[in-house]
Formats: structure tokens, sequence, C-alpha cells
């Protein structure tokens, strides 16, 4: 599941924070996304929420540009708590 090599105790406080966000029990989350079954996390997020992370998962390019963004990268970076 960790494509991006994010530190497992990092990892951990992602699935927390989105599982708060989601109202989802972190450990359920981390075995939907290892699973690949997302539905369950797409139907708790607002219509317009799930139609841009749609949009996102269903057009690799767009993924691979969101992900190279400068804002996305220091956001990543403040995460992981790199200068």
């Amino acid at each position: 599941m960790n494509n991006f090599n994010i530190p497992g105790d990092k990892m951990d406080n992602l699935l927390n924070l989105a599982g708060k966000k989601l109202g989802q029990d972190p450990a359920a989350l981390k075995s939907q996304l290892e699973s690949g079954n997302i539905s369950d996390i797409m139907a708790k997020l607002d219509p317009k929420t799930r139609e841009q992370a749609a949009s996102v998962i269903n057009n690799p390019a767009q993924l691979e540009s969101l992900m190279a963004n400068e804002k996305i990268k220091k956001l990543f970076s403040s995460f992981m708590g790199e200068k």
C-alpha cells in the first residue's frame, strides 16, 4: 500500500487523520486501501469531493501532475517532518 515511501508511523498518523475525517476506523481504512476496494471510502465523501477523487483516480496523468505540484510536495514534506 505504501508506494510513497512513507514511514510506518507517519502512515499510521495519516490513516488516523483520514479515519477521523471519514468517520471510519483507521484499521478498516487501511484494510480497504490495501485490498483496493475503496467503494466504502468513496461513499463517505461528499458528492463534489467524490467526483474530484474519482477523476484523479481514473486518470493516472492527472494524479502524476497533482503529485508533481509544488504545494502538494510541500504538504507531503511537512507531513513527513522534512524541511
